[in-house]
């Protein structure tokens, strides 16, 4: 028998704690809880969980300082933020300490689910063959990873590579078959248009979505000649490209 995923959970609101901890150990996990920092930090040094869910706003202290605390105790620590303040910088910040996923709140608990899984590398549905397919080749590391978690927690199975090369061997060793794929065209060594044409005489079947920093018109023409229909520019809100994939895949 597979033992149960540990999680700590780190909440101050009762009746956030009690709701995830309710769900998700019907989902098979083993769930600790804590509401303060130096209890969450005392929580994972006593019972070192696979798992870390931690809300920013504690009553005591940051929950950045909780998981600075957990990484210096442990810097392979698989944390996952969540805040119910819509601020793109505190997502930025989670990254840069080591956190795993981020999220923002209320999320599904389906959704959160998914994501969890994911972070400690489990297969997070149970009918895979029914999910979406998206690749994602983007040279930063925030926005592969939080794009990552996010479309997880939205039904999708996700690939990621920080680069065409990368991007390219997942292709033709078949590791990847993705539907949409979400393309950076400012890339290291070979840029987004050069992939973009390989993947066209590999798999012209691929919906293509530019996600990029680049506002040229010439640049969104040449890739409107290579098939692209959707070109959005950063920074794209979560919610946008989300309804970006799903037009893609209906088209």
């Amino acid at each position: 028998m597979t033992a149960p995923t540990t999680l700590l959970i780190v909440d101050d609101e009762p009746e956030v704690l009690e709701t995830l901890q309710a769900y998700l150990e019907t989902r098979g996990y083993k769930v600790f809880g804590a509401a303060w920092a130096e209890d969450a930090v005392r929580a994972y040094q006593k019972e070192r969980p696979q798992l870390v869910l931690l809300d920013i706003q504690l009553p005591d202290s940051s929950g950045f300082e909780v998981l600075r605390k957990i990484r210096a105790a442990d810097p392979k620590a698989q944390v996952v933020v969540m805040t119910a303040i819509h601020d793109l910088s505190l997502r930025q910040e989670a990254f840069s300490l080591g956190a795993a996923a981020f999220a923002f709140k209320p999320m599904e608990v389906t959704s959160l689910d998914r994501i969890l899984r994911a972070a400690v590398g489990q297969d997070p549905s149970r009918n895979p063959e029914n999910r979406r397919s998206v690749m994602i080749l983007d040279d930063e590391t925030e926005i592969r990873v939080s794009l990552k978690f996010y479309l997880i927690g939205r039904g999708m199975d996700v690939t990621v590579a920080a680069t065409a090369e990368e991007a390219l061997s997942l292709l033709r060793s078949g590791r990847a078959k993705p539907n949409a794929l979400l393309l950076d065209l400012d890339l290291p060594r070979l840029s987004g248009i050069e992939f973009l044409k390989l993947v066209r005489q590999m798999h012209p079947e691929i919906a293509v979505i530019v996600l990029t920093g680049i506002g040229s018109g010439s640049i969104q023409e040449a890739v409107e000649r290579l098939g692209v229909r959707q070109f959005l520019h950063k920074p794209a809100s979560l919610d946008t490209i989300e309804q970006a994939l799903h037009k893609a895949f209906s088209a």
